[in-house]
């Protein structure tokens, strides 16, 4: 006699992705498929499970444009991130899994599992309690979200001390971290792939920025700090991989420092060859910001660079601080001085390069590989049927 396994259907709406999906690989027991918007924004083809793709009941980038104008919005704009039909793509599942209290498909799968009898998780990554509570709307969609989730899933510790404070009872809680395929993302320092798209001295060490290009990152402080490194003979390289609207501007501060031969912008590459990039800096950058709307909150960055034993420097913000632990060269945000001086530390300090190297790949097999990963999911997944 078969017996049918569990079956989950993870709703992500524009934000599906191959990143952030790893973890299923690895999961046992359970039947995933992955429910996102079309037309997709990531690379949905690398996702390890079943996809649909299901079009918005508004256009969510018209809806974005007119709050940035402080325009009033029609009354259909106010399902803007809401999906076309997710009722049927649902279907029978016995978990329904979105993300946090304040996107508009979460709300929608709180009427959809109070009619099926689904059992309702929430990952959770924010780490700033009531934001957005300024908004009533935006407000009562986080209580009807709080209300009707059997569980959240908070990825970091900061992220479950804002549902606490919010209202979830810490029973309804349980911390599980993000992960990564650990196989995939390898320790290594190999610099072809670089140097099959830039022209980069053999000699001149590469410091490595991975991301969006968008203010909240501090890639254009980024530059002033390379503008200061000074590692002996061969000036330090900096690589951009990613888009967004920092974009101009790090051109125009790499012009301005007169360091634009030594600044390469790429867009975003495919997430099959980001093991490749990592593996060819000799120094992975992450110097994001704290701002009043926007802190880290994991850094999916992080953890590749960990496991790809790359050396770290990061700074001190957001959820940050526990992701990394003792596995990078932690700074303040903000201080561009510091952030030089640890560039140049870490660069002209073999020793110290492989030591933080080695710590990352094994925190990040310790605690983010999709392998340590999955058996937490899934036992939080058996929790949820349980109740």
């Amino acid at each position: 006699m078969t017996v049918s396994r569990p079956s989950v259907a993870f709703v992500r709406g524009a934000a599906l992705n191959p990143f952030e999906t790893q973890v299923f690989g690895a999961l046992e027991g359970f039947d995933v498929r992955a429910i996102g918007e079309s037309p997709a924004n990531y690379e949905v083809d690398l996702v390890p499970v079943p996809v649909t793709l299901l079009p918005p009941r508004a256009n969510g980038r018209l809806v974005r444009a007119a709050r940035r104008a402080r325009l009033p919005l029609p009354p259909s704009f106010r399902n803007a991130g809401m999906l076309r039909g997710l009722s049927e793509a649902v279907g029978s599942a016995d978990i329904v899994h979105a993300a946090e209290t304040f996107i508009p498909f979460t709300d929608q799968c709180v009427d959809l599992t109070r009619k099926s009898g689904a059992r309702l998780v929430v990952t959770c990554w924010e780490n700033i309690p009531f934001l957005y509570d300024d908004e009533p709307e935006m407000t009562a969609r986080k209580q009807r979200v709080r209300d009707a989730a059997a569980l959240f899933i908070a990825v970091t510790d900061r992220a479950r001390d804002v549902l606490v404070a919010e209202g979830v009872e810490p029973d309804r809680i349980r911390v599980v971290p993000a992960a990564l395929d650990t196989d995939r993302f390898e320790p290594g320092h190999d610099r072809s792939f670089l140097n099959g798209l830039l022209d980069i001295p053999a000699d001149a060490p590469i410091v490595l920025f991975v991301g969006r290009m968008i203010r909240e990152k501090g890639v254009v402080e980024l530059v002033h700090a390379l503008s200061r490194v000074d590692v002996g003979s061969s000036p330090a390289h900096l690589v951009t991989v990613g888009s967004g609207p920092q974009t101009a501007r790090v051109k125009v501060a790499a012009e301005a420092l007169r360091v634009a031969d030594r600044v390469h912008v790429l867009d975003g590459q495919s997430y099959a060859d980001v093991p490749n990039v990592f593996r060819a800096a000799d120094v992975v950058v992450i110097p994001s910001l704290s701002t009043p709307y926007w802190q880290e909150q994991f850094g999916y960055v992080l953890a590749e660079a960990m496991a790809s034993g790359r050396p770290l420097v990061t700074t001190r913000t957001g959820s940050i601080p526990q992701v990394v632990g003792d596995a990078a060269r932690l700074i303040d945000d903000y201080d561009i001085e510091a952030l030089a001086d640890a560039i140049s530390e870490v660069l002209a300090s073999p020793e110290l390069a492989a030591e933080l190297g080695r710590r990352g790949r094994v925190r990040a097999v310790e605690c983010y590989s999709a392998a340590a990963v999955a058996p937490q999911l899934a036992a939080a997944y058996s929790d949820v049927l349980s109740r």
